[in-house]
């Protein structure tokens, strides 16, 4: 089974922006954006053929149900890249807090209050 290289549906933009933000991380050369389309009952069948897309050509298989994109297959270093950047996402967001100042809440009492101890 062959699949065609395309960009994700619902996300016109997403190469593009994806490719700024790696870029500003000096990530860009680590990951490719060809992506490839497949219906999740094709992925159940072909699961080799979509495995091999990501492994041995470097694509990226967006998993589509009913027409929509659910999921991806894609490969370790994409994965990698994409928790490097979460983790400077939360990084930024906890220096971003501590700069507000204020009084901080003991990690318990925010337990307490929420109902989970």
């Amino acid at each position: 089974m062959s699949y065609a290289p395309t960009v994700p549906r619902n996300h016109d933009n997403l190469q593009v922006e994806s490719a700024a933000l790696l870029a500003s991380r000096g990530l860009l050369g680590q990951i490719g954006f060809m992506s490839r389309t497949m219906s999740a009952a094709a992925a159940v069948v072909d699961f080799p053929g979509a495995l091999e897309a990501v492994v041995g050509e470097g694509e990226r298989v967006v998993i589509e149900r009913s027409g929509m994109a659910v999921a991806a297959i894609v490969s370790l270093a994409d994965l990698e890249a994409l928790r490097r950047i979460e983790d400077e996402a939360d990084l930024e967001a906890v220096r971003l807090a501590k700069a507000e100042g204020g009084d901080s809440i003991p990690y318990e009492q925010v337990r307490k209050e929420l109902g989970l101890a």
